[in-house]
């Protein structure tokens, strides 16, 4: 988005809300548009269109609202956890000789919360009872954190997500444990592979951008 085009998504919202008076509008543009200049101006006025349409506050919407709405689709989109469910049981049968095909043709955010095509394999041959009740349970969980969390990085500015991308690169090329050595794999001892925890890899970007942003005020 241009400056013009965000000042227009501001004058619009001031047109829907006579209460919203900002104080200084040049400042307020120049803060929109700072974080608005990433997203094309259409997705911006379909994201306002989705608040004043679905919203009952009868307040004007932040930016991080607006940024929200635009992933409503993507939520929609989703598969719910009972659904992804039924994908992972019925790629179990047959899991046992054909783990790898089956497990390669899971949805990928299915895929990530199964964790490998080996506990796809695992879990065909596990006691029906424990699966139905333990397996199920803990993939239901593990599934809702990775949906969770790809509608949070979906929100994230591009640069955030490239330095999420790469934080999470790095840490993960240093732990692939198990992999033939002429793959290039080194054999890092497992208490290494227990180190290492995406979400406290994001948590830790997560204060390495907060101290950036208080050293530069």
């Amino acid at each position: 988005m241009t400056r013009e085009e965000t000042k227009r998504i501001i004058m619009l919202i001031k047109t829907y809300f006579p209460n919203y008076k900002p104080d200084d509008l040049t400042f307020t543009v120049d803060a929109w548009h700072l974080m608005l200049q990433d997203y094309d101006r259409e997705a911006i006025e379909l994201a306002l269109k989705t608040y004043l349409t679905t919203s009952t506050s009868g307040f004007a919407p932040t930016i991080g609202q607006l940024i929200d709405s635009l992933t409503a689709p993507q939520r929609f989109a989703q598969l719910t956890e009972t659904e992804a469910w039924a994908l992972v049981r019925g790629a179990m049968n047959g899991s046992i000789y054909h783990y790898q095909e089956r497990f390669a043709g899971l949805p990928e955010t299915v895929r990530k919360a199964v964790g490998s095509a080996d506990n796809l394999r695992a879990w065909a041959i596990t006691d029906i009872d424990d699966v139905e009740t333990v397996i199920q349970s803990n993939f239901m969980r593990a599934y809702r954190v990775e949906c969770s969390r790809e509608t949070e990085l979906s929100k994230m500015p591009a640069e955030i997500k490239g330095m999420i991308s790469q934080t999470l690169a790095a840490k993960e090329s240093r732990i692939r444990i198990g992999k033939p050595a002429e793959e290039g794999y080194e054999e890092l001892p497992e208490s290494v592979s227990e180190d290492f925890d995406r979400d406290v890899a994001l948590a830790e970007l997560r204060d390495t951008l907060e101290q950036q942003l208080l050293n530069s005020n």
